[in-house]
């Protein structure tokens, strides 16, 4: 299962979702206070419906973590801090035809 992470909350509506020019980072906003994350997490998810192109953990190649960093630099500059830790996950999922989704949370993944 999928541990439970708290999503970033802010004071403000943001749009529901962040698109600079080189892509898109979800967003989902909240009306509550905003308290002081200890730790900011960007989460990858990757679905796959079988194995044929690898797991689909494997489909976070270097060139897309690299760009999930820069996607992840742009927004943080955008927003107001503190920023105390941040971190890159990957949550994997398989669906196989016929059975239920496999899924794989991957904490730090890079």
């Amino acid at each position: 299962m999928i541990e439970s992470i708290p999503i970033l909350h802010t004071g403000t509506a943001l749009p529901s979702s962040f698109e600079p020019t080189q892509g898109g980072i979800a967003h989902t906003p909240n009306t509550d206070p905003p308290p002081v994350p200890s730790v900011t997490v960007f989460v990858e998810v990757k679905t796959r419906s079988g194995l044929g192109f690898g797991t689909p953990a494997e489909a976070v190649t270097f060139s897309k973590q690299q760009r999930i960093r820069r996607l992840a630099l742009l927004w943080l500059a955008e927003q107001d801090g503190p920023w105390r830790r941040i971190r890159f996950d990957v949550v994997s999922v398989l669906v196989p035809q016929g059975r239920g989704p496999v899924i794989d949370h991957l904490t730090a993944a890079f």
